[in-house]
């Protein structure tokens, strides 16, 4: 357990770094989780948060969570800073986590990346709508006469739509089953060409719901239709 131990940092802007170099002690009084600090697409590095008045260093950050937009703030935060330092010469940069993130140049390539990768997966799931609408509609229609006797002897027209959203279930849940192992197989080489975008433990599952619901609304529509259908017409073909 590291808390309560007491740690030796030196000065940062000190030329030496020998055992007599200026350092001070300090007391380890809680432990927080990794953060992105070395950059987006970087793992996280060591970082240690200190008192501010412990004065071991040149530069001081201060990051000011707020419930509003930050930007008409950034004037009187700097200002409050100003006054409770009183350093001569002092020189205060004022920017939201926005401006910093817009000027990295990993940031806007992840953008990009992000959303090339939505428009091919929104292409990719409309292509897979539509060819699964396609195929059920078409199936159903060659069920039409089958379908026509079923509500001709007394089938109810809710019977008649679970009966064809049923026969889809295979179907669907074979196509889900086959994605999610290739998603998981996969994962490791999407990491390595696109960085964190793929990395979100939580996106196979929201796209498998997704897919779900989709596939779903494709196959309820031919089902809708069934069981719409006339049976007097139908036994007349």
């Amino acid at each position: 357990d590291l808390l309560g131990r007491t740690i030796r940092i030196s000065d940062p802007d000190a030329t030496s770094t020998t055992p007599t170099a200026p350092s001070i002690r300090l007391q380890i009084i809680g432990i927080v989780a990794d953060s992105l600090n070395d950059g987006i697409g970087k793992p996280a590095q060591p970082n240690i948060f200190i008192n501010d008045g412990l004065s071991i260093s040149s530069q001081l950050l201060y990051l000011v969570r707020t419930q509003v937009d930050p930007q008409p703030l950034i004037s009187s935060i700097g200002k409050s800073i100003g006054r409770s330092v009183a350093v001569k010469g002092l020189h205060i940069s004022r920017y939201t986590l926005q401006d910093v993130l817009e000027r990295t140049d990993v940031w806007r390539q992840q953008r990009v990346l992000s959303a090339l990768l939505g428009s091919f997966a929104a292409i990719a799931l409309g292509i897979a709508v539509l060819g699964l609408y396609s195929t059920i509609s078409y199936l159903t229609d060659l069920r039409t006469a089958e379908i026509g006797i079923r509500l001709a002897l007394g089938s109810s027209r809710s019977h008649v739509f679970w009966l064809v959203l049923k026969s889809t279930v295979p179907t669907i849940a074979g196509g889900l089953i086959v994605g999610i192992i290739l998603s998981f197989a996969c994962r490791r080489e999407l990491f390595q060409w696109s960085g964190p975008i793929t990395n979100d433990t939580a996106a196979t599952p929201v796209a498998a719901v997704i897919l779900l619901l989709t596939a779903l609304i494709a196959c309820a529509v031919p089902a809708i239709r069934a069981s719409r259908i006339e049976p007097s017409k139908t036994l007349r073909r």
